[in-house]
């Protein structure tokens, strides 16, 4: 099975006053992007994930 094409997400959402640059942009999974919504970080881990959460590389606040 293919995996699900990563998404581009913004670091600071647009709906926050970010910007559609590259110094505000992010690669996620669909699923992060889609439970990250406009707050810092995912709200669920995707199916069968395991470590840390929120994943260390996402930014902190």
């Amino acid at each position: 099975m293919d995996s699900p094409k990563p998404h581009v997400d913004h670091v600071v959402p647009r709906s926050l006053g970010g910007d559609a640059t590259l110094d505000n942009a992010q690669i996620s999974c669909p699923h992060c992007n889609m439970s990250r919504g406009n707050g810092p970080n995912p709200v669920t881990p995707p199916s069968g994930y395991t470590g840390p959460w929120p994943p260390l590389w996402w930014p902190h606040e």
